[in-house]
């Protein structure tokens, strides 16, 4: 039977590791179009001697965190960084080659209809629009680890369930055997009392059987003491330092007999003992486990329904992601590329 169970064990937690793998999510990148706006911003960011001379505006909606300090580093740490021009890179790493970490060149805020619009500065217009698309290629790819954050975390969850599944049928069949047949001792032992008065009954029971043990075996082991003594007495040997006459040989004789029918009266004695303290054992352990299980599978069963609960809802969350779990959604599919007016010029 535990062959059994170990047998069912192996097979529920080796078909749910085969089922909770999932396939890694693919995202695309938005590829909106780039239109320029032909009324130039008033307003001059320059930062030593490189000055922006144009400005991509992206407006999304406003379903996820934004930071001009991320999207700085998303942008210098990717190879987008390769594709823009060294004026760029020089106007975003700044005098000190750090952006002066404010994220240079980027500012956001929220808009109308909850919208949060990111400004791009750039050089040139070519550097606005791969401005433009490292921040979206950056929101997509944190979406994709998003999604493969949480896919990942729900096939750890589909493991943890079919181990959990597997171990709760196995408790379950073993309190099934359990109760069988502490229900039958427990009618043959003590039927009229309750499992707790009866638990207690055996374990006293076993502390006195394992007492009266102790001191039978100390009276068994004066009466061997006593008839090895007549052995020596009664065997004539010429090496026995014991030497008796004929007269009191049938004295012994009729002493060892009585010893004999003693030592046969308390090995019986003993056996007895040794029944009843086995049966109490078995019974007391019957109960600890019977008690330990009736914990342990509604421990399994709540354990279970809150992890199933989980990958309802993390599957739900996958098969309708939102948030930052998508790629970002670009208000009217375009971003609106502005030139900004030289120093000196008027409207």
């Amino acid at each position: 039977m535990a062959a059994k169970r170990t047998l069912l064990l192996l097979l529920a937690v080796t078909t749910a590791a085969f089922s909770a793998t999932t396939t890694e999510p693919k995202l695309a990148t938005p590829k909106p179009s780039f239109e320029m706006n032909d009324v130039p911003l008033g307003m001059s960011r320059s930062h030593g001697d490189v000055r922006p001379k144009y400005m991509a505006k992206v407006v999304l909606l406003q379903d996820r965190a934004f930071s001009a300090i991320a999207a700085w580093r998303w942008i210098m740490d990717s190879a987008w960084a390769q594709k823009l021009s060294p004026a760029q890179r020089k106007f975003l790493e700044g005098p000190r080659g750090d952006g002066h970490q404010h994220g240079r060149g980027i500012s956001s805020g929220g808009g109308p209809r909850d919208h949060v619009w990111i400004e791009l500065y750039a050089v040139s217009e070519e550097d606005a629009k791969t401005m433009a698309s490292a921040v979206l290629d950056a929101f997509t790819t944190q979406a994709l680890s998003e999604r493969t954050r949480y896919s990942r975390f729900l096939d750890g969850l589909k493991r943890e369930a079919g181990q959990t599944e597997a171990e709760l049928s196995e408790k379950e069949e073993r309190l099934k055997e359990v109760n069988s047949q502490y229900d039958q001792r427990k009618v043959a032992l003590y039927p009229f009392v309750s499992d707790d008065e009866a638990a207690q009954l055996a374990r006293e029971l076993v502390f006195q059987m394992e007492k009266e043990g102790k001191m039978l075996e100390i009276e068994l082991a004066g009466i061997r003491a006593k008839l090895e003594i007549i052995d020596e007495y009664c065997s004539g040997s010429s090496s026995s330092k014991y030497k008796i006459t004929s007269e009191k040989t049938e004295r012994l004789e009729a002493m060892y007999i009585d010893l004999m029918i003693e030592l046969s009266g308390l090995e019986a004695r003993r056996e007895a003992i040794e029944r009843i303290r086995t049966a109490e054992r078995q019974f007391y352990s019957l109960y600890s486990e019977r008690k330990e299980l009736n914990q342990v599978v509604p421990s399994l069963r709540s354990a279970l329904k809150e992890k199933n609960q989980k990958i309802e809802r993390t599957t739900a969350q996958l098969e309708e992601p939102s948030g930052e779990m998508v790629p970002p959604e670009v208000y009217e599919d375009k971003v609106v590329i502005y030139p900004i007016q030289s120093e000196g010029s008027q409207n």
